[in-house]
């Protein structure tokens, strides 16, 4: 599997035959039981790796005449090293009784920079960079904001100052006779 960092995904099958053949294709081959109704799952891991099922994760192979196939759209985001593991489980007709599982059989990819990529550093620093500014820009708006509020709540809420004696305006006085 030659998996490029960003591009487009790759395919990935499995295959299950109630009985084994070779095709002569040279393909990494594991023996599974068959006779009964086969789940398989594929567990992907490293390099933000994304495996997309595009089969139901159980198909029936009864008999030696039977095959099924799983496939997944593997990809993904970074260079690195991703880790594909691949679980065969034989259920008891359509029940969750386990009748057999397999080990997984893993397989370690390398995920290749893409091409002309020799710059890219410098586009990660520069979303780096702005996403920061954006981030710092919208924390100060947000504190102005928050000790604007605080300023008017302080200012409004303030006790007022005792008057001073012979300025009193109370109503008191002016209901009072003269």
């Amino acid at each position: 599997m030659r998996l490029v960092a960003g591009g487009d995904p790759l395919p990935f099958r499995a295959q299950i035959l109630g009985s084994w053949r070779s095709d002569g294709s040279g393909e990494t081959r594991s023996k599974a039981s068959a006779g009964a109704q086969i789940g398989v799952k594929l567990y992907c891991s490293g390099a933000q790796v994304r495996c997309t099922p595009l089969s139901s994760e159980r198909q029936s192979v009864i008999s030696k005449k039977n095959t099924a196939t799983w496939l997944w759209d593997v990809s993904a985001e970074k260079a690195g090293t991703v880790t594909l593991s691949v679980t065969v489980t034989a259920y008891y007709r359509g029940s969750d009784t386990v009748l057999l599982e397999q080990s997984p059989a893993t397989t370690h990819v390398q995920v290749a920079a893409p091409p002309g990529d020799s710059f890219g550093w410098a586009e990660q620093a520069w979303r780096w960079l702005s996403g920061a500014i954006t981030s710092l820009g919208g924390l100060a708006v947000s504190l102005t904001a928050i000790i604007t509020l605080a300023v008017l709540l302080a200012r409004r809420t303030t006790p007022a100052t005792d008057p001073e004696p012979g300025n009193d305006d109370t109503d008191a006085d002016t209901n009072s006779p003269s």
